[in-house]
């Protein structure tokens, strides 16, 4: 009776230390996975911050080409009147000398 006892004791005590490390296994297992949990999650982290990143340059060199583009077009604008109030002077002294021509007319019609 007594070494049936005793079995009984160590068949106890194996089933708790198999239990042990059961409950040891399942942590380190659930580390293992919180981890790479965590290293995904960091990976995932580090491929948004490439990606803002990325698209902060693209809008940067977007809004640098804009500029260029609005600074081409003052320029023409800028050379367009330039040559619109040339020719608004070149009209205006034809005109000028028209009139001049007949107001001297005019004046030779009248002495």
């Amino acid at each position: 009776m007594a070494s049936l006892i005793r079995y009984d004791r160590w068949l106890l005590h194996a089933s708790k230390r198999a239990e042990y490390w059961h409950s040891r296994l399942e942590d380190v297992r659930r580390e293992q996975a919180l981890a790479a949990q965590r290293a995904e999650h960091a990976r995932h982290g580090a491929d948004l911050q490439r990606a803002a990143w990325s698209q902060r340059a693209l809008a940067q060199q977007e809004r640098q080409r804009v500029t260029k583009l609005n600074q081409l077009r003052a320029r023409g604008v800028k050379r367009e009147a330039a040559a619109r109030k040339a020719d608004k002077r070149l009209r205006d002294a034809r005109w000028m000398g028209h009139v001049e021509a007949l107001h001297d007319e005019v004046s030779e019609i009248a002495i």
